[in-house]
């Protein structure tokens, strides 16, 4: 028989225990809001729709709701919406991968050539930026000054092709880079992208071509014709509307392709087993020392 003491001991920590549903809710709320007011420094005011509304605006003191009495309200944030996939509105682009969203250190293999010039291309990834940058998606590629990038394609039967790219340029001027349609056969005709301004729109600037039907796979010729790194992103061929028409020739001008450059793009593009990354290689050596058998 046990003492008394035990079993009423028993029975105090074996008797349930109820509380109210709303009781905890209100007690962590009131908790979390405890936390929340420690920790605010400053009360900050946002319009979520900033208008500059005139003398004559509905609300008190004539400012509207939300008004400021007649000045322009002061932006304090910009709030963008990305698809981390990139332009995904273009379904039909016809390039690998336009908006360098599926760019992976592992990758042996990628939608984009580059060069450190325009006479020599490699397997080498394009160097990426990150975030609010690019115009379309998280990422997007910086070429440096007087490198090329070459995006490569797959071909439409029976369509012409529009193509476009845009790019961030420091200097000011659309004018600076050489931008072009080309296939890795010498016999086929270059198609330049004429840039749509001769000044960036809002630091970008958009460059544009209807390009006529190729037998082959396009391929996006860029080249960094300045002397600073641009930025490059939101690319597109796809098979043209009809209707379209072409760019003005004068924010067109010829694009002069080194006749090497077109073989060793059929070269690089052909079927064959590229070399490992740069990251794979690491990943192999580091395996490797933790595995000396294997």
């Amino acid at each position: 028989m046990r003492p008394r003491f035990a079993v009423a001991r028993a029975r105090l920590f074996t008797r349930p225990i109820v509380v109210s549903l709303p009781i905890v809710v209100s007690l962590v709320a009131s908790a979390f809001g405890s936390v929340l007011a420690s920790t605010s420094c400053v009360t900050e005011r946002l319009d979520p729709a900033p208008v500059a509304l005139g003398a004559g605006g509905s609300g008190s003191g004539g400012a509207g709701i939300g008004g400021t009495g007649g000045t322009t309200p002061v932006v304090k944030r910009t709030v963008e919406q990305r698809d981390p996939y990139g332009n995904v509105a273009r379904h039909d682009n016809l390039l690998w991968d336009g908006d360098f969203e599926w760019l992976s250190a592992f990758a042996s293999q990628y939608g984009w050539l580059t060069g450190k010039n325009p006479q020599q291309l490699s397997y080498s990834l394009p160097t990426l930026e990150l975030g609010a940058l690019c115009k379309s998606g998280v990422k997007c590629a910086r070429l440096a000054a007087g490198a090329i990038l070459v995006g490569v394609g797959v071909a439409s039967e029976g369509h012409a092709l529009e193509a476009s790219v845009e790019a961030k340029v420091p200097s000011g001027s659309c004018l600076e880079l050489e931008v072009a349609v080309l296939t890795s056969e010498s016999n086929d005709a270059t198609t330049p992208l004429a840039a749509e301004a001769a000044e960036p729109v809002a630091g970008w600037c958009r460059y544009s071509a209807l390009v006529p039907e190729l037998a082959r796979a396009p391929y996006l010729y860029v080249h960094n014709a300045s002397l600073a790194d641009v930025l490059v992103d939101d690319a597109v061929i796809a098979p043209a509307e009809s209707g379209m028409t072409k760019k003005s020739a004068s924010l067109a001008p010829p694009v002069a392709i080194d006749p090497g450059l077109r073989a060793q793009i059929g070269i690089y593009t052909r079927p064959r087993v590229p070399p490992p990354s740069a990251a794979a290689v690491k990943l192999s050596k580091l395996r490797h020392r933790e595995h000396p058998s294997h």
